[in-house]
């Protein structure tokens, strides 16, 4: 059985808000991952890794400054391939 690091999991819980919501925070990630008090510094490493990786878009909410997060084009071409049944 594989052994899900803390990262592993931060992926995963990005992955899912993605696929979900239209725009999400950090502060999601805290809600929706299954680790105990992760770093505020790996969770958002994590994410800027996803979005160097185009798996997520990063943007910066007008109103107030936070960063916000969506689905990036990697994760829209698998979902399009998964639909397709490719």
């Amino acid at each position: 059985m594989a052994t899900h690091t803390k990262r592993d999991r931060i992926w995963n819980a990005a992955l899912q808000l993605a696929c979900r919501m239209d725009e999400f925070a950090v502060s999601d990630v805290y809600l929706e991952v299954d680790v105990d008090d992760p770093a505020e510094r790996t969770v958002r490493d994590v994410l800027t890794t996803m979005a160097a990786e185009n798996w997520l878009l990063k943007e910066t909410a007008a109103e107030d400054g936070r960063r916000l997060y969506r689905a990036g084009p990697k994760l829209d071409d698998a979902a399009a391939t998964l639909a397709k049944g490719d």
